[in-house]
């Protein structure tokens, strides 16, 4: 979404590593025109640092699998409820819920 970010990454003031990093509005929109025809290159993986591509480079296929089955590993976690809520927001304040917050206060 486009929503909330800046207009344009040439009109900001960043060091130039970052320039080429983030994705404004318009280069959001240019990535998009660039999918859109075809030309999916992006710029985050011109700009792989040595780094990043030695890091890619160490993955291993024992990495996808675990070593305890699923079953194993279930029992070991925290039971949270089905359906768990928050108790963000207001509740109705009756008067006795209202009587037994301020008889808690005191």
């Amino acid at each position: 979404p486009l929503l909330h970010v800046p207009y344009d990454v040439e009109m900001e003031t960043l060091p130039p590593v970052l320039q080429g990093r983030l994705a404004f509005a318009v280069q959001k929109l240019d990535e998009l025109v660039a999918l859109a025809s075809g030309n999916a290159v992006r710029a985050s993986t011109k700009q792989q640092t040595t780094k990043t591509k030695s890091t890619i480079g160490s993955v291993d296929p024992s990495m996808f699998s675990r070593s305890m089955p699923f079953e194993e590993r279930r029992k070991l976690q925290p039971s949270n409820p089905k359906f768990p809520t928050t108790t963000i927001g207001s509740f109705p304040q009756t008067q006795e819920i209202r009587r037994l917050r301020f008889a808690l206060k005191k």
